[in-house]
């Protein structure tokens, strides 16, 4: 409950002056002090929605925040995997030019034989019998180069499939890097979107919450202003008072002694005090005001009466508090009702104690049915629980 504004419109339509000139003075403050109450208002469900906002986005924030870094490692793993398959296609090709120095080293070999083969041709077969001193020793020598032959085709081949099958092994590593890198490009790509998310993201949040400080700040400036409007309407009151004093209904004037209602008045209506007087912090963005009545929570269309005998000074709609009433005691004691679904009173009508004035509603309010009750004493708010009678 934003009690300042409450106390504003129980300032401004609490009484006229009988002097032209100090009635124009107080009818203008009162101007301004609406003006500024409506603004005040205005800024308060402006800060409330930018604190709901800047909540939103801290969570978004924050979700974009963990998957940025569910990407990175990602990413990690994948460079690290590319960069373990690439020293693998370094050994492989390491190895391969290895084979293939075997190889042609190899092939030179048997060109040189398959050159000095030709040469010889079948001769060098007959010297080699003819050489041989016997039979059988030109047998084994036969046998022998028939052997070489023979070795030297299986080396060439075995040199050929090893060089096939790391030629292969190599195609496929590079393969799976070619692979890995797509997914890492990806990954980059994906990383980087995520990042750009998160700085528009921060950069929202920042002016969010520049923006909820703006409005807190105008808060408080409209809540010093809207203490020296009171402070003058106070003053261009009691020069008021100078010239009428407040009479009762009837005409009789008050008992000046109001210490004796201390403790014995009515309850306005039955319910629950769920807001009470003083400082009060916000549950969610922890900014502390100070409650000038009380909230006091009740079934819709329940009955609210006249705490004591008075006049009206104020019944109609008020900005951001619904159908309120106030009514004016005399000797500076004022009581005031608002949030109300029905009023049964009109400006200056007199009324008297237990007076039925209107019914519990949640017009201008946020937290549904209830009624916000509150007292001053002379322009100075005071606890309504020191006032109403104590409840069994």
């Amino acid at each position: 409950m934003a009690a300042g504004a409450l106390l504003s419109a129980c300032l401004l339509l609490s009484g006229t002056a009988p002097a032209a000139q100090k009635g124009g003075r107080l009818s203008q403050t009162q101007r301004e002090l609406k003006a500024v109450q409506r603004e005040l208002a205005e800024e308060r469900r402006l800060a409330q929605e930018a604190g709901r906002r800047e909540g939103a986005l801290t969570r978004d924030l924050e979700r974009v925040e963990a998957l940025l870094g569910a990407k990175t490692a990602d990413l990690k793993r994948l460079e690290a995997r590319v960069a373990a398959e690439s020293r693998a296609v370094t050994t492989l090709t390491q190895e391969l030019q290895r084979a293939e120095s075997r190889l042609e080293r190899t092939k030179h070999l048997l060109a040189q034989r398959l050159r000095a083969l030709y040469k010889q041709g079948r001769l060098g077969t007959v010297r080699v019998l003819l050489t041989s001193g016997t039979a059988e020793e030109a047998a084994r020598r036969v046998k022998y180069l028939a052997a070489i032959a023979v070795q030297d085709r299986d080396l060439a081949a075995r040199h050929r499939a090893a060089l096939a099958e790391l030629t292969a092994q190599r195609e496929a590593v590079r393969a799976r890097i070619g692979a890995l890198a797509a997914r890492r490009d990806e990954a980059h790509e994906t990383r980087q979107e995520i990042a750009s998310e998160q700085w528009k993201r921060r950069i929202l949040l920042a002016k969010v919450r520049e923006e909820k400080q703006g409005h807190l700040t105008a808060i408080r400036e409209l809540e010093e202003a809207a203490n020296e409007l009171q402070a003058l309407v106070n003053r261009l009151r009691l020069e008021e008072r100078r010239y009428r004093r407040p009479v009762a209904p009837g005409g009789v004037p008050l008992d000046g002694d109001l210490a004796a209602l201390r403790g014995r008045l009515p309850w306005p209506t039955a319910g629950e005090v769920v807001s009470p007087f003083g400082r009060e912090e916000h549950p969610r963005f922890r900014t502390v005001t100070f409650n000038r009545g009380v909230g006091i929570r009740a079934t819709a269309g329940e009955e609210i009466r006249a705490v004591h005998r008075g006049t009206v000074a104020f019944a109609d709609w008020f900005q951001g508090y619904g159908r309120l009433a106030i009514l004016d005691h005399g000797e500076g004691l004022f009581t005031l009702y608002a949030h109300l679904a029905d009023l049964l009173v009109r400006a200056g009508q007199e009324v008297h104690a237990g007076q039925l004035i209107g019914t519990v509603g949640e017009s201008g309010s946020l937290d549904g049915p209830q009624l916000y009750f509150e007292i001053r004493v002379r322009g100075k708010p005071e606890d309504p629980l020191a006032w109403l009678r104590p409840r069994p």
